[in-house]
């Protein structure tokens, strides 16, 4: 009996230890590195351990995946994303340095980020350019190279300031692991020429961000033609027939872009200004209406609205209009200056004088807002005011002809 009992006692114990066991070796099996392999099989790797949200996006033809992590310690996420895509040889674009030099340029004038000097790094085996940005909390390493011939691999990495460099070295332990598959090398056509049409659309934004509109408006014409129906190359297209004061093709693009997507209120904006440009202030109105009931938060569809109404000599909506964006930011010098010029419209020269001298406390040196004050003093017969506010622009900027024109008045109205 006392036998049977040791004996059951073992048995229960190896079973709790054989249990035991195969629950660590299960733990173990799950935190093995397992690689990941991208859909147009261009590479496998191995991600960060433990990085376990994945996101594909099955509608890009490019290889495109985006691996995420939740910090334990602070609740903060980080991602690491990663894009490879087949480029013709030699490419249609300008330099993969040059390239990154013009997106971190676009970055900095949409956002105000605080870009690095590039620098190299090795990945897969290859020299790449990588950079760092900063923006608010967050920190992003952005890397670029071609590992193998004609493939090019983007890569970000983002994650806030406090836990970035806890996964630094793991993310960069990570990226050496990656390995060639045959699609690296072999090409399929359709799939590359899908591609090339991204890579071309973000040639054609960096251009357009140069100012250098022809050669977007090249790059962009037979993209357009084989993609009537992307609303935003329509859009990039009317903006570089702008560029190149070519209004009515300008329009054209625009009002494609509208049509095939009615939500797109940039290219009702841009039309406005197009319309402001050319002074014909009503349809500007008409298309800065159409923008501002898609997005009636936008600062720049808003002023330009009030600018269109008070250059059609509708004053007292433009005011409206001014007196809703000073609700905002109430510090706005250029909505005070431009309401100024709405009260002198109505030949109200007293609240045209509040609004520039509140301006003028706030920007003390702005000698627009100087002249103006200065010119509606003049016109109250204040010529001391006047004359003291020209003399004080002048010693800014001795070089400005209304100063100048309304000093030499002001002289002879005392002379008098």
């Amino acid at each position: 009996m006392r036998k049977m009992i040791q004996l059951l006692v073992y048995t229960l114990l190896m079973m709790i230890i054989g249990t035991g066991l195969e629950q660590c070796a299960m733990a173990q099996s799950t935190r093995f590195p397992q690689f990941y392999t991208d859909k147009n099989r261009y590479f496998s790797f191995i991600p960060p351990l433990e990085w376990e949200g994945r996101k594909e996006f099955p509608d890009d033809p490019r290889s495109k995946v985006a691996f995420t992590h939740v910090d334990p310690d602070t609740g903060n996420e980080a991602a690491l994303v990663i894009i490879c895509y087949q480029v013709d040889n030699p490419r249609p674009v300008r330099s993969l340095k040059k390239f990154l030099e013009n997106r971190l340029s676009l970055l900095r004038k949409e956002t105000g980020a605080i870009v690095s000097p590039l620098e190299t790094m090795n990945v897969a085996g290859t020299e790449c350019i990588t950079a760092n940005v900063f923006m608010n909390d967050t920190k992003t390493k952005i890397i670029l190279g071609y590992p193998y011939g004609t493939l090019c691999l983007d890569i970000t990495y983002t994650a806030s300031v406090f836990i970035y460099e806890k996964y630094h070295q793991d993310i960069l332990d990570s990226l050496q692991t990656f390995i060639p598959l045959k699609g690296a090398f072999e090409r399929d056509e359709d799939i590359v020429a899908a591609q090339n049409k991204i890579w071309l659309k973000k040639e054609a934004l960096f251009l357009l961000s140069d100012k250098k509109y022809a050669r977007a408006a090249e790059l962009l014409e037979p993209l357009a033609a084989d993609n009537d129906n992307d609303s935003n190359l329509h859009f990039q297209l009317g903006v570089a027939y702008q560029g190149l004061q070519r209004p009515d093709d300008a329009i054209r693009e625009l009002t494609t872009a509208a049509k095939l997507n009615p939500q797109f209120w940039e290219a009702y904006f841009q039309m406005g200004v197009i319309y402001y440009n050319l002074e014909n202030f009503i349809q500007a109105e008409e298309m800065f209406l159409a923008a501002r009931e898609i997005n009636p938060e936008s600062y720049e569809v808003n002023i330009n609205l009030a600018s269109a109404y008070r250059h059609s000599g509708k004053a007292k909506k433009a005011i409206i209009e001014y007196n809703r964006l000073l609700d905002l930011n109430p510090s706005n010098v250029s909505v005070l200056f431009n309401m100024g010029m709405a009260y002198l419209q109505l030949n109200n020269v007293e609240r045209a004088i509040q609004c520039y001298e509140k301006a003028l406390y706030i920007e003390p040196d702005n000698t627009a807002v100087m002249v103006n004050l200065a010119a509606c003093h003049y016109a109250q017969k204040d010529y001391l005011k006047a004359q003291r506010l020209c003399d004080n622009a002048l010693v800014i900027d001795p070089a400005i002809q209304k100063a100048q024109e309304l000093r030499k008045q002001i002289e002879e109205a005392l002379s008098r």
